[in-house]
């Protein structure tokens, strides 16, 4: 989960640095820069460069300061953003004035708040001004990084930086205000799972979080910049995800032990009806096979109890038939002309029909 969270900040990190790079070279930004440069109190110069930057700001909501090669701000958007304090981006300026530059979780001094922030190269006519291109973690960075974080675990990340010899982590769920922020912390001050895990970043660890808890926890490094990611994950939240896990498996198998039984069901059903259909075919060939027949047909069985009981019973000349009819055809009926039930009833009825002789 850290590395894969930590490849999604590398890559949110990047998309910022694309949007820096579409102001840095749109021609049209550029030349309004300028123009507001030479007349930073004119309404017209202002409006027109506001326009160009809602256009750029529908991709973040970002705080934009127009400066010159000095650091000195010539102009902000929004009109509320407070102003940044220019000695660090002014560092950068002079270091990188040709290159998009990232400046990663600046604080400022004035308001306390940290910052994200990109110094962008604008240059028209061999002349150069800058823009300090600012966001704020809270807006976007701690959306998207805790909103995809563990997809099927309850797990906690949060982003390590270095500042001033220390390390910061955020978000902290400590916050008194109630709000995650950022919290110090230096890694050395006491025993804690992330200092076991900064001298090993390839394995993962178990020991008292930062919520004073004990964590099984993972680290990976936001390639290309100084950041950390840090994911905690309690026994807890183990359990629960394996109980998750569990009724998701018992119910895909109840779903597929009950959707064979109804494939078994139906082709079984379909099985019978196909037989029922055959049979039937078959009765009704058989029946119009014997009873279109010129001759009678029938079909007896002997019985042996009705044997026994006509000799203790009847005289030789006048005893019952030793037999039990199961069946007479039509023709049979025409013949001999006896009802099939009164056979079937009384098998010596057909002696009535036969000539003594």
């Amino acid at each position: 989960i850290a590395g894969n969270k930590a490849a999604e900040l590398k890559t949110w990190r990047n998309d910022r640095l694309k949007d820096a790079y579409l102001l840095q070279h749109n021609t049209q930004i550029n030349l309004l820069a300028f123009e507001l440069s030479r007349n930073p109190e004119s309404p017209t110069a202002q409006n027109a460069f506001i326009k160009e930057l809602e256009v750029f700001r529908s991709f973040h909501p970002y705080d934009v300061f127009l400066t010159d090669p000095s650091g000195k701000i010539l102009f902000g958007y929004p009109e509320a953003a407070p102003y940044p304090d220019n000695v660090v981006y002014h560092g950068v300026m002079q270091r990188e004035a040709r290159e998009v530059s990232f400046v990663d979780f600046y604080q400022n001094p004035h308001t306390e708040k940290f910052h994200l922030a990109m110094i962008v190269p604008l240059s028209w006519d061999e002349n150069t001004l800058f823009a300090i291109v600012r966001l704020d973690p809270y807006y976007g960075l701690l959306t998207h990084f805790q909103a995809t974080a563990g997809r099927t675990v309850n797990a906690q990340p949060f982003l390590i930086f270095p500042h001033n010899e220390t390390w910061m982590i955020f978000p902290d769920t400590k916050s008194i205000e109630g709000q995650p922020g950022f919290r110090e912390l230096l890694v050395d001050e006491k025993e804690n799972i992330l200092r076991d895990l900064m001298q090993n970043t390839s394995s993962v660890h178990k020991g008292a979080g930062l919520q004073d808890k004990e964590v099984l926890a993972g680290l990976r490094e936001v390639g290309g910049t100084s950041w950390l990611v840090m994911v905690e994950l309690s026994d807890d939240d183990i359990l629960s995800s394996l109980r998750k896990r569990m009724l998701i498996i018992s119910a895909l198998g109840v779903a597929f032990l009950l959707s064979i039984g109804a494939l078994m069901f139906v082709v079984t059903r379909q099985q019978q009806i196909r037989l029922l259909k055959i049979s039937r075919e078959n009765e009704t060939l058989l029946d119009d096979l014997i009873n279109n027949q010129p001759s009678g047909i029938y079909r007896v069985s002997l019985d042996p109890k009705r044997t026994e009981t006509a000799r203790e019973i009847f005289p030789a000349d006048r005893r019952p038939l030793p037999i039990e009819y199961l069946f007479v055809s039509k023709q049979h009926e025409y013949i001999t002309g006896i009802k099939e039930q009164e056979l079937l009833e009384n098998p010596s009825r057909i002696f009535d029909a036969i000539h003594p002789d």
